[in-house]
């Protein structure tokens, strides 16, 4: 069946991945129709594919939050599908905070001022919110933008940030309004939980070749990280020894790779070009 009836690479590529899967599962079809694989394992020789899946998305219901201006109108805040660092969460803010009006600009230097930001705290692994007070009256040399319909309150009052869904994660505060209500002097707040602002820390790769009593679920066989890639950067991943794991699939003219996160849910690459080299071999103990 295979090179000299003992082992063999297969190579998936781009041409193998199945239509409407998100780039995440592929299928190898044999070209002589249904072949034997009880007597053989397989092991991952290789895999390069292209760092392209997104931290922040719809799919993941991480990608808004609200917040309370001091008029008490309530603005939404949709971050657009992709990859993000703090520091990215934080312009996205201010875009939007412009779009609103919702900032002063310092005349002096032309720079804007804004009163809701995040920040990463790397001392304690944590992120950072500040909330600010707006002033009851214009510092010198600042003015509100133009065009913009509100008003400096009465009492100096901090806009308020509201998480519900899961967007708190990304940040790690859990569900609420910080503050809770308007006050006069700087809010801070830092994460209660470690923030996940890569919610997706490794991928599985699985395949219905395999069906392990000893994992669950049953079907991985092997796991690789994008740790010291940059988002768009190559993964290369070649393992130093071959792992091998036993076949269970006998009588069969085809079989599926598929790609999950660390929590068995499906992953959307966006990048297609993907080569996954695995071997094939009869397992040692059966021959003769």
């Amino acid at each position: 069946m295979f090179q000299d009836n003992k082992m063999s690479n297969i190579v998936l590529t781009k041409a193998n991945i199945v239509p409407g899967t998100n780039n995440s599962k592929m299928t190898f079809i044999f070209n002589n129709g249904k072949v034997d694989l009880s007597k053989y394992e397989v092991a991952l020789v290789s895999l390069q594919m292209f760092y392209s899946w997104e931290s922040i998305s719809s799919a993941y219901g991480n990608n808004s939050f609200s917040y309370t201006w001091s008029d008490g109108v309530v603005y939404d805040v949709t971050i657009a599908d992709g990859t993000y660092s703090v520091s990215d969460i934080n312009s996205y803010l201010q875009n939007v905070m412009i779009q609103n009006k919702h900032y002063l600009t310092d005349t002096a230097n032309g720079t804007n001022i804004y009163f809701l930001e995040f920040l990463t705290n790397p001392t304690l692994y944590k992120v950072q919110f500040n909330s600010y007070p707006i002033p009851t009256t214009l510092p010198v040399g600042f003015l509100l933008p133009a065009g913009a319909t509100w008003t400096l309150p009465v009492a100096a009052r901090t806009p308020l940030l509201m998480l519900s869904g899961n967007f708190r994660y990304i940040v790690g505060l859990n569900a609420g309004t910080y503050p809770t209500a308007y006050q006069t002097s700087i809010f801070s707040k830092l994460s209660d939980i470690t923030p996940q602002v890569a919610p997706i820390s490794s991928i599985l790769i699985r395949s219905d070749l395999i069906n392990s009593a000893f994992y669950n679920p049953s079907d991985v066989f092997y796991s690789f990280s994008s740790k010291g890639v940059p988002y768009g950067g190559i993964i290369e991943e070649k393992p130093p020894q071959y792992s091998y794991m036993k076949i269970t699939k006998s009588s069969t003219d085809r079989f599926s790779v598929y790609f999950t996160d660390e929590n068995f849910s499906s992953v959307k690459f966006l990048d297609d070009h993907i080569t996954l080299i695995l071997n094939i071999r009869e397992i040692e103990n059966t021959q003769g």
